[in-house]
């Protein structure tokens, strides 16, 4: 089964950084022993020792869905157009021509601005929703913007092109 997009330019995962507190979160979590291990002699220390069981299962779980998200999503850049892809079962994916793209926005919070990550909100005209297709937190997404923008423009002056050569075949003056 073929993947990305025709003329594919890049393939992108969204970025580690986003999933920086899973991480932290599922290693304290698994390695929660080294602060309640002086606990386990304690009267507490029937429930304290299960209970760092669970919390090492947990941590696990923690940081393979952070891992299990993140690699299971693709956006592809193309010369025709972007698509959002995700693998997992069943393939579900999306994809939008340049020619329909209408507005693009780039969201960044405090934490993506410092990891120098964002989402970008792709929006189209005619859908029944605002925003068609969402890049969550990739990697420059000041960059990924300024080329998506770039292959518009392409697309629409290639569009402006044909159309100008049709009218000058036809002999069509204005």
């Amino acid at each position: 089964m073929p993947r990305g997009v025709e003329g594919q330019v890049a393939a992108l995962h969204p970025d580690i950084a986003a999933y920086l507190w899973s991480y932290i979160g599922g290693f304290l979590l698994i390695f929660n022993f080294a602060w309640t291990g002086f606990l386990a002699n304690s009267p507490l220390g029937e429930i304290i020792v299960p209970l760092q069981l669970v919390l090492v299962f947990f941590g696990f779980a923690l940081i393979a869905s952070a891992e299990f998200v993140r690699r299971t999503t693709t956006y592809y850049i193309g010369h025709s157009g972007l698509k959002r892809e995700y693998r997992f079962i069943a393939v579900h994916s999306s994809f939008i021509s340049y020619n329909d793209i209408e507005q693009l926005k780039v969201t960044q919070g405090f934490w993506q601005r410092i990891f120098n990550i964002g989402t970008i909100l792709i929006e189209t005209a005619g859908s029944e929703t605002e925003v068609e297709l969402t890049f969550h937190d990739v990697r420059s997404p000041r960059e990924v913007e300024a080329y998506i923008r770039k292959r518009i423009e392409a697309e629409y002056e290639a569009e402006v092109f044909e159309y100008e050569e049709r009218r000058a075949e036809k002999g069509i003056e204005e």
